[in-house]
């Protein structure tokens, strides 16, 4: 999993004018994180058809919570650690919904043959077989090219919980990568 560029930061006047409730100030916060956010979100809770309630529910509670944001971390960190505590109690509620039965790992559809598309589906598969903690970390690390302090800023974790939950995740990625229904394995770099 290639890691992409820190997400964008957005500047002081923007958080400014969200906390003094101007919409359009909001609308650029929404524009700057909603792909990523929408990734992570997806990436957390599946396919469960939740996604756009739980994304209401981010931008809302994002929306409430930044006239009480201080500038202790970026604004980055922030955002997704608003979404990742959102989709923990998202996840939660499903819990206690529905309990889980059945083999996780069976996704009834057949795997395109290309290649890519293959490893690509693997990968979505491996992931969504990680606790929500390590799958988290995986995607804000590897994916989204967070450092380790601001990964932990997210997950509200120390810095060493972020190293171990990522070395437990990729040594997993890499066992069910490499399967024989596999296609690739992941490095630990």
């Amino acid at each position: 999993m290639k890691a992409l560029d820190r997400p964008a930061e957005v500047s002081d006047s923007v958080v400014a004018a969200v906390r003094r409730g101007d919409p359009r100030a909001f609308g650029e916060i929404v524009a700057t994180y909603d792909t990523r956010l929408r990734s992570l979100t997806y990436r957390l809770l599946g396919a469960d058809g939740s996604l756009q309630d739980v994304m209401q529910d981010i931008y809302l509670a994002l929306f409430r919570g930044f006239p009480g944001f201080r500038g202790d971390s970026s604004v980055a960190t922030w955002v997704y650690r608003v979404a990742y505590t959102t989709c923990l109690h998202h996840l939660k509620a499903r819990a206690r919904q529905f309990p889980v039965s059945g083999d996780p790992e069976a996704s009834g559809t057949t795997p395109d043959h290309a290649a890519t598309i293959a490893l690509r589906q693997d990968l979505a598969a491996a992931l969504a077989q990680l606790p929500p903690e390590q799958r988290a970390v995986v995607l804000l690390v590897d994916r989204d090219g967070f450092d380790y302090g601001s990964a932990a800023q997210v997950l509200d974790v120390p810095p060493g919980t972020i190293g171990s939950r990522l070395s437990t995740a990729r040594a997993h990625l890499r066992r069910t990568l490499a399967e024989p229904t596999g296609h690739g394995v992941v490095s630990d770099g």
